[in-house]
């Protein structure tokens, strides 16, 4: 994302780098903290689409609530959504794209769960160990404590 602002001559004046999965809701995410952020006329630079939302109608949304507030969004690694001199066909193309993300999302998941199942019923066991304990638990330093 440097390298394309500094070869648009962009300034860049803040940062918001999110890296919590995209099934977390909004507020977790930090959307909503960047609708309090940006200003009209301000430019969102984004890696791709399916870094905004978990399915199409969440993304397309937050495109809309963007677009309706003046802020203008660009894709780095999706340039042709950036483009917004032709509105049907931005619409058409983010609705095609959104879809995509999605699916891909669903197909991912479900490839994975199936891995899981095929290995179980292969024989190896999943998850931790029973009765085995964290390296480092949360309640650690309060051991003192909580013996008391």
């Amino acid at each position: 994302m440097l390298t394309y602002a500094q070869q648009q001559k962009l300034i860049i004046d803040d940062f918001a780098e999110i890296e919590v999965s995209s099934k977390d809701d909004t507020k977790k995410r930090l959307i909503d903290d960047l609708f309090k952020k940006l200003n009209a006329g301000d430019t969102l630079i984004c890696t791709e689409l399916s870094r905004l939302g978990r399915n199409m109608l969440e993304i397309l949304n937050l495109i809309e609530r963007f677009s309706s507030t003046g802020i203008k969004l660009i894709f780095v690694n999706q340039p042709e959504l950036s483009m917004n001199q032709n509105n049907a066909l931005s619409s058409l193309l983010l609705s095609i794209y959104g879809y995509f993300a999605q699916t891909e999302r669903e197909i991912i998941s479900e490839r994975t769960k199936q891995g899981l199942a095929a290995a179980k019923a292969s024989g190896k066991i999943l998850g931790r160990p029973k009765g085995a304990k964290a390296k480092v638990r949360v309640l650690d330093p309060y051991n003192l404590e909580i013996l008391e």
